[in-house]
């Protein structure tokens, strides 16, 4: 065989590979924009808006079955599971420790006893969990009441309210008002002292005067009972002390140290961590990298504008009101008084 075959020979199967990107280079088909499965959304109320599809398939949500008898039939077994799915009329009661492995769905009210496991849960009215019940994936209702010791994996999303009576783990939970222990009585905070010119920062790196926005190298802190007008990014630490008022957005590329007493009319957004002391008000987002730690007394967000709380670790002292959402991507936990 002659040199100049092999050589055809060798370029042919080098070519043959690369053949179909050449093709689609002068002939272009897959062009089309990419679909978006709408099942993956980041609404955390998408479980139950696609339980209801489910539901709406059916001829009927009710299947006939006396789910109230039933539950109190089985109660005397010692660890009463349920493996079909529950879909009950008017108001559903779940005895104490009983483990329900599918769905659970009432047109009405459900409640639970202690000890109860669910995998999922949606009551159309309310829905009120025992001492130490467990939500595996996703629970939703109109009103949602947990009572202390409960595990709350997934989402947990109430379209009107959301009472937490004691000390709870979570993961992601959603209401237009949350409410954290009973209610307080919130003392307003003393008017600033004093006013700190943000344009007139130490170590400004760049100011917009249009924006009022500042970038400063370093670490600031802001002495106690001061007010700073304007949005500020802090490349290191950023302490705010006892009784300040910001108004505006503060984002740092260290920890965040928020004093008592603190309203910041604004989001706050750390690379690292954002940790706050007792009674601080906070009007627009918080998000932190690794922690959020929000002490009691806290109102986050307003109920006209929902906000959201994220972090890989979240820990929320009693009492406390949010209106929006808390996600905890890692692992949450409200902590007791």
């Amino acid at each position: 065989m002659s040199p100049l075959f092999y050589v055809l020979g060798v370029l042919l199967l080098l070519l043959i590979p690369l053949l179909p990107g050449f093709l689609e280079l002068y002939q272009k088909t897959d062009i089309a924009a990419l679909g978006i499965n709408r099942l993956h959304t980041g609404n955390a109320n998408i479980f139950a808006v696609n339980y209801r599809r489910h539901l709406s398939a059916l001829e009927q949500k009710g299947q006939g079955t006396d789910w109230v008898a039933r539950f109190a039939r089985l109660q005397a077994q010692q660890r009463p599971v349920i493996t079909e799915e529950v879909r009950a009329q008017g108001y559903l009661r779940i005895p104490a420790g009983f483990h329900c492995l599918t769905e659970v769905y009432c047109n009405g009210d459900i409640s639970t006893g202690m000890g109860v496991i669910l995998r999922s849960a949606l009551a159309e009215g309310n829905l009120n969990l025992g001492v130490n019940n467990t939500i595996l994936r996703w629970a939703g209702a109109q009103r949602i009441r947990v009572a202390s010791d409960c595990s709350l994996f997934g989402r947990l999303v109430a379209d009107k309210s959301l009472f937490i009576d004691g000390a709870v783990s979570f993961q992601r939970i959603q209401a237009p008002l949350i409410l954290l222990g009973c209610g307080w009585d919130r003392k307003p905070s003393p008017p600033p002292a004093m006013e700190v010119d943000i344009s007139r920062l130490p170590d400004t790196l760049f100011y917009n005067a249009a924006m009022r926005r500042a970038v400063v190298a370093g670490d600031v802190t802001l002495p106690a009972h001061s007010l700073l007008r304007g949005n500020l990014v802090v490349r290191g630490q950023l302490l705010i002390g006892d009784g300040c008022c910001i108004d505006g957005s503060i984002k740092a590329g260290g920890k965040v140290y928020i004093g008592n007493n603190v309203v910041i009319n604004g989001s706050v957004v750390s690379d690292h961590s954002v940790d706050c002391l007792a009674a601080c008000h906070i009007t627009g987002h918080v998000v932190a990298a690794r922690q959020v730690s929000i002490g009691a007394g806290a109102v986050l967000g307003r109920p006209d504008a929902a906000i959201s709380l994220s972090s890989r670790f979240v820990l929320l002292k009693l009492p406390m009101v949010i209106h929006g959402t808390v996600w905890a991507r890692k692992r949450g936990k409200v902590l007791g008084l």
